[in-house]
């Protein structure tokens, strides 16, 4: 009488990581070892592409449901499969805000980057100085004239990643207050007002303008308080009045 040795079965499984959109999708077998030793696995993706070997990687185009078979053959020639339903997910969001973009040295911005997917936050600086934080906000200064490239690297709980950039321009200070309206305005008592406005054309704030008016040949000198933001225009009446007939 031959007797006929079966095998215990086995229940083939398996893992996924970095299973995102576009990401090389690992996969690695978890199948229990039993007496009859594994000898060969097969993987089989939903686009029909296949492949071998313990762990097996895949890029997966579309988000979504993805169907995927792992066939685990052992040394007696027994054939075990599993079939799993996974999920492939979007890459995380890695787009951030920088404020301000441009600006002059020392330049102070503020980044904050989306709070969606992302468990890791990798900042790059001119593709140095490398600084990972669990935080999705930081900031940085940037006292070189010139164009500061920002990479934020974002990572999720899968192991997926995604990249965003952004530019900062440093730009050389300038001054430009320009006298765009200047009005004489005559009071009831017979004094003249002088109404003038200005506008800051230079990227810098203005600070203590100072105003020099020549009227018939007299010097009138004053300062102007208070900041003139850049981009701004200001209506300014000077302390001083002129009395007519002053010479």
């Amino acid at each position: 009488q031959k007797s006929i040795n079966i095998p215990e079965s086995l229940n083939p499984d398996f893992s996924v990581l970095k299973n995102c959109v576009n990401h090389s999708a690992e996969f690695w077998d978890e199948t229990v070892e039993a007496a009859d030793p594994i000898a060969s696995r097969r993987w089989n993706f939903s686009n029909a592409k296949v492949a071998s070997g313990s762990s097996a990687n895949h890029i997966f185009t579309s988000a979504g449901q993805h169907t995927v078979k792992l066939d685990v053959t052992t040394q007696s020639g027994c054939v075990y499969s599993t079939v799993q339903e996974i999920t492939i997910y979007e890459a995380p969001d890695a787009s951030f805000k920088a404020t301000p973009e441009t600006g002059t040295p020392p330049l102070a911005v503020t980044l904050a980057a989306s709070l969606m997917n992302a468990s890791a936050y990798q900042w790059s600086f001119d593709a140095e100085n490398d600084t990972v934080t669990e935080t999705n906000t930081m900031q940085t200064l940037f006292e070189e004239l010139g164009d500061h490239v920002i990479d934020l690297t974002v990572t999720d709980e899968r192991q997926c990643t995604n990249t965003a950039t952004r530019i900062i321009t440093v730009t050389k200070p300038v001054i430009n207050i320009s006298l765009t309206s200047f009005i004489l305005a005559e009071e009831a008592d017979g004094a003249i007002n002088s109404i003038l406005t200005l506008a800051n054309k230079g990227n810098i704030s203005a600070q203590n303008v100072g105003l020099l008016l020549d009227i018939a040949g007299i010097a009138l000198k004053e300062v102007i308080p208070g900041p003139v933001l850049p981009g701004a225009t200001i209506t300014y009446i000077p302390s001083f009045n002129i009395v007519k007939g002053q010479h």
